[in-house]
């Protein structure tokens, strides 16, 4: 295991006893955003265009927050108006409000990959997309390079749909 480099060794330690897909899932990707030796790998992502830029991201959420309230804040008046006229079919501005509230959202939604990396990854899933329906297989078997790599392009998601225990002493 020397030839494992530290983020590697991380990972390694952190599925130290076995554990579920589902357990590995939200947790080994949550510890793994506050390691700092992620920050190298997003660096040099973003130096390639596949990932957007934290602070691109920050500047989205500053736009988010005055817009949703804007929204809010109109539908609240209009809706005060309306009953203030003794206007009681409010059901369609209610709708209105909460849709353009969740629609500013899906906008405002931080997203990590740019086009180019949506297009890059779009391309490694398409070339091993026949490894999908043998990740139970390949999971099976020790020290299988096939699957690591499956599970780099379609994420731990994927081992979460399969229901595979991980034992570290086949990784």
């Amino acid at each position: 295991m020397a030839h494992l480099d530290s983020l590697a060794r991380y990972v390694f330690d952190w599925i130290d006893n076995p554990k579920s897909a589902a357990e590995i899932f939200p947790g080994l990707p949550n510890a793994l955003r506050k390691r700092k030796t992620v920050e190298g790998y997003d660096a040099a992502l973003e130096a390639r265009g596949l990932l957007i830029p934290e602070e691109q991201q920050k500047s989205v959420l500053k736009f988010c927050v005055p817009a949703q309230w804007i929204i809010f804040l109109l539908g609240a008046y209009k809706l005060y108006i309306a009953l203030s006229r003794g206007r009681h079919n409010v059901l369609f501005l209610v709708l209105l409000t909460v849709g353009g509230l969740f629609l500013v959202q899906s906008f405002c939604r931080a997203r990590r990959l740019t086009a180019l990396g949506r297009r890059y990854l779009a391309r490694v899933q398409q070339a091993l997309d026949g490894l999908k329906p043998r990740l139970s297989a390949l999971a099976s078997t020790s020290g299988n390079d096939h699957f690591i790599l499956a599970v780099a392009a379609f994420g731990i998601g994927a081992l979460a749909r399969h229901q595979l225990r991980l034992l570290p002493h086949d990784v």
